[in-house]
């Protein structure tokens, strides 16, 4: 009897109840739709920034990420890379060596960091070989040549076929000096790895810097990011015991990502927040014109017996229908508006620079998920309901006499 009476009353004011069920139904709609773009950018974001070149994780000897020591290196990684190309079942993984020095032209000199990457394999765990602008990427394990970035090029005025002298530090403080022929030049697009990063075949690298057969880590890439926690503890259980190697995830080796993730990810919020609030304050005020106009009514109601907690429990299952009503209808548009998008692409006229950047593709195809199906709904949900609760307080204070004689 009390959600029929709940379910008239919620209808005697049409035009109200219209109003009431549009504003919460665009609040969820918003909160569905922006959580589902917002949270798929970060995973394309994020899956495509590892993709370029970090790789989605990382094996290293602990302490090397913090303090990147020449002498910090693998031994024997050939069994530890087919272990973990079995275990994952994948063939996207690679051995590299770093290090660092003065790299220079004929005209100028630049620190760079240099990489010893296996040339047969960085493709599969990098994209840089795929994105040479100019002459080609790394061929011969043994040849003294290197690939470098496009900005690094232009800023050492240096061309395909032209040599540089690199001088840096090997293995237990050894002279690093090599004569090198740039074979290519690549441009990925991440600033950082193209002003600074040379990257020449392992096993020129490791004859330079004196470490045998040794590398620094050992990448493993194309690895989906709802799989990386399960790849990366199935890569754990791979390594010796005696705590000498470590899995180093993708929120180390660029911390940088994670944290502008996590600032935009506050700025929104707070966004979404004021949004609900002002919604909830304009539908607030309905629901106290609602109660004051029925003063008089819950005054005979008191008058025959009828409880303040019933009728206060009567405005809040009229508050619920409201809710229900309009956050169905705003999560079902919500959903189908991403779904469409998600068939046929969001691109934002004009942003396919700033969106390079971040190594974002102009066009987004976003999906929802359990966070953007949920939270919105809830968000708008709990704080309607709590904004009921006050008119629905009045009603437990007031008194049969007064409310009958109320005009």
């Amino acid at each position: 009897m009390m959600l029929r009476l709940a379910w008239r009353n919620v209808w005697r004011q049409r035009r109200r109840t219209l109003l009431t069920v549009s504003a919460i139904t665009f609040a969820t709609l918003v909160l569905v739709f922006m959580l589902a773009i917002q949270y798929s950018t970060y995973a394309i974001a994020i899956e495509n920034t590892l993709s370029v070149f970090s790789g989605s994780f990382q094996v290293q000897r602990i302490g090397y990420q913090d303090d990147r020591r020449m002498d910090d290196t693998i031994a024997d990684p050939n069994s530890l890379l087919a272990a973990i190309s079995e275990r994952l079942d994948t063939n996207a993984v690679a051995a590299r060596a770093y290090g660092l020095g003065l790299i220079s032209s004929k005209q100028r000199s630049q620190g760079v960091e240099v990489v010893g990457v296996m040339p047969t394999e960085e493709g599969r765990v990098s994209t840089v070989p795929h994105l040479i602008v100019e002459g080609r990427y790394l061929e011969k394990p043994e040849a003294m040549e290197a690939v470098l970035g496009k900005p690094l090029a232009s800023n050492l005025q240096v061309e395909v076929g032209e040599e540089l002298i690199f001088l840096g530090q090997g293995r237990h403080g050894s002279l690093a000096v090599a004569a090198i022929e740039v074979v290519g030049i690549f441009d990925s697009g991440a600033e950082e790895l193209d002003q600074g990063t040379v990257h020449m075949p392992l096993p020129a690298f490791q004859s330079t810097f004196d470490l045998r057969d040794d590398v620094h880590a050992i990448v493993v890439g194309n690895i989906p990011l709802a799989q990386l926690e399960a790849a990366s503890a199935a890569t754990q259980a791979l390594l010796p015991n005696g705590g000498v190697l470590e899995v180093v995830e993708w929120q180390r080796l660029i911390p940088g990502l994670e944290q502008a993730i996590a600032l935009d990810q506050a700025g929104a919020w707070i966004m979404y927040l004021v949004l609900v609030i002002i919604v909830v304050l304009s539908i607030l005020t309905t629901f106290l014109m609602s109660v004051m106009e029925r003063i008089r009514e819950f005054g005979v109601m008191l008058a025959l017996g009828v409880s303040t907690r019933r009728i206060a429990s009567l405005i809040m299952l009229e508050t619920t229908l409201l809710v229900g009503l309009g956050v169905s209808i705003g999560l079902l548009l919500g959903s189908a508006a991403v779904e469409y998008l998600r068939l046929n692409g969001l691109a934002i006229p004009g942003a396919s620079e700033l969106a390079s950047q971040f190594h974002l593709p102009s066009v987004i195809h976003p999906r929802l998920t359990p966070l953007s199906v949920i939270a919105g709904p809830l968000i708008v949900s709990v704080l309607t309901l709590l904004a009921a609760l006050y008119p629905a307080g009045r009603i437990t204070r007031l008194k049969p006499v007064d409310a009958m004689s109320a005009v």
